[in-house]
């Protein structure tokens, strides 16, 4: 991948992260990353080019942050405990969850697709810790694991939101705890 490239992807990746997919220009990302209008378009014919990268690359590293903390050799309770309350900067919101109210984004397959799929990896990942901590007693076993996933994630996601909303960053760290706590059999 050339650097112009790789450049552009990290510049819009980091934008629309900031100000999401309608709000950011190729002239802000150009000015960004300090790549030409030239080697822009060569690489990126179009807006929705650069956005399928750019949101490609920030799902993946929601993909990449989930699987350092969901992965190893610990018991699922400590997994899903490091999972919910791992520090986080709530209030700069997740890197791919703002982007599924703009509209833009919903409406090109490209765009929104990298987003479900990131999410339903993250939901795959929390499964195994879940059932886990549920054979091992350490979670309550009366709810598929898998739902109890989506709930986790869910909670997660929610939690951003209403940090962001009141610009209260211990809003997610509370939610993310009372998950916990009522899955956790203590």
């Amino acid at each position: 991948m050339s650097d112009n490239r790789t450049k552009l992807i990290e510049t819009g990746a980091e934008l629309i992260w900031q100000s999401g997919y309608t709000a950011t220009s190729p002239r802000q990302v150009m000015a960004a990353s300090g790549v030409g209008q030239g080697s822009f378009y060569h690489h990126f014919p179009a807006k929705t080019d650069l956005g399928a990268a750019a949101i490609a690359a920030n799902a993946s590293a929601v993909v990449a942050a989930a699987e350092a903390t969901l992965t190893g050799p610990e018991p699922g309770l400590v997994r899903l405990r490091r999972y919910l309350l791992d520090e986080r900067d709530a209030l700069a919101g997740c890197k791919i969850g703002g982007l599924t109210y703009d509209r833009a984004v919903l409406d090109d397959p490209r765009l929104i697709e990298p987003i479900g799929e990131a999410f339903r990896r993250v939901a795959e990942l929390l499964e195994p810790a879940i059932q886990d901590a549920q054979e091992a007693g350490a979670v309550r076993a009366d709810l598929p694991a898998a739902e109890l996933a989506t709930m986790v994630l869910s909670v997660v996601q929610g939690g951003y939101v209403l940090a962001r909303a009141r610009s209260d960053a211990s809003l997610l760290r509370q939610a993310a705890s009372t998950a916990y706590a009522l899955l956790a059999r203590g």
